[in-house]
């Protein structure tokens, strides 16, 4: 395997920082979302087409 450099190093945990981040916040969304009621859902949904 290729020796990394401390740049090359540095760059990738950025970019896994970057996709757990990621990950954490889709999980979070959908945690959130599933949290919800369908009355509630219903309300967001009326929002959204109200304000497009």
């Amino acid at each position: 395997m290729a020796r990394l450099t401390k740049r090359r190093k540095h760059l990738l945990s950025l970019n896994e920082n970057r996709e757990s981040k990621k990950r954490k916040t889709k999980e979070n969304i959908y945690k959130f979302v599933d949290s919800l009621s369908q009355e509630e859902l219903i309300e967001i949904r009326n929002y959204i087409d109200s304000i497009t």
